[in-house]
Parts: structure tokens; C-alpha cells; sequence
């Protein structure tokens, strides 16, 4: 009985700090297309913090990216980048506590300027 107590209240102090973890957190999610309007899936996106690399996605098959618990505080940077496409970034973004940003990126075809002889 007294193993099943304690076992209990184990259980139920480490939810209480999972849920208060979440609560203090934030994240950014988006969306990444082309000039015409079409998904970019698989383009990478990183979260810098002062020029580190915080954490980071891929998009999926719909452009779509997602990336949670993050610190709350601003000047974060976003970077979205994918071979064939000109890198784009977003600077100064602010994480709520409790709320997730929307940001969305928008890229052109990178067009070579090289001629073949």
C-alpha cells in the first residue's frame, strides 16, 4: 500500500512539472512556398538565438513547419532554406510564453547566371 502511495505521488509531481514546463514555453510554426504560391516541403528551418543555433525542422510535404518549446524572449532569428531557392530569414521574433507565432516565408527560384560555353 505504501509502495502504491508513493509510486502515486511520484506520478503525479512529474505531470505537475511536465504541464508547468509546457506552460512556460513557446514555438513558431509556418508555412514556406515558392513566388507562385506552391509548398516547399522539405526546405530546413533554423531558430538562431544570438547567432547560435538554437534547434531546427524540416517542412513537410504541404510546407508546413512546426517547432515547439521554445524560450520566451525576443530577437530570435528564422532562417528557411532549401537547394534551388533563395535562402530567406526573419529576424527579431518574440516567443509568448504559452503561444505559438506564426511566421511564413516566401521563396523565388534561385536563376543561375552562368553561361555554358
Amino acid at each position: 500500500m505504501i509502495k502504491r502511495l508513493l509510486l502515486l505521488s511520484i506520478i503525479i509531481v512529474s505531470a505537475a512539472g511536465i504541464s508547468r514546463a509546457q506552460i512556460g514555453t513557446g514555438g513558431v510554426y509556418g508555412t514556406i512556398v515558392d513566388d507562385k504560391g506552391e509548398p516547399i516541403p522539405f526546405a530546413n528551418v533554423a531558430i538562431l538565438q544570438s547567432g547560435q543555433l538554437v534547434t531546427g525542422s524540416t517542412t513537410d510535404f504541404d510546407g508546413q513547419y512546426k517547432i515547439k518549446s521554445l524560450k520566451p524572449g525576443g530577437d530570435y532569428t528564422i532562417k528557411a532554406s532549401v537547394v534551388g531557392f533563395t535562402a530567406q530569414e526573419r529576424t527579431g521574433v518574440v516567443i509568448k510564453a504559452g503561444q505559438n507565432s506564426e511566421v511564413k516565408f516566401e521563396s523565388s527560384y534561385i536563376v543561375s547566371t552562368s553561361e555554358t560555353k
